[in-house]
């Protein structure tokens, strides 16, 4: 997967928000690609937030538009 550069002000937490994430995707059936992509995205947010859980969705597709995942 391709990631886009991001402002890290506190990770705390970002793993458990892509978790949040993955569990959303798979709850929602998204496909595979759709599901890799928002649970990482919402550990992206979680760390640009000085607030630990806190995700501004406003900026949920940009980012969500910028991941790239590819096959391997």
């Amino acid at each position: 997967m391709q990631i886009p550069q991001i402002d890290v002000v506190n990770p705390v937490g970002s793993g458990d928000a892509t978790v949040a994430g993955l569990v959303y995707g798979i709850s929602q059936n998204e496909t595979v690609e759709n599901t890799l992509k928002g649970a990482n995205v919402c550990g992206m947010l979680n760390a640009q937030e000085a607030k630990t859980g806190h995700i501004n969705r406003t900026n949920y597709q940009a980012l969500f538009d910028q991941l790239k995942v590819e096959k391997i």
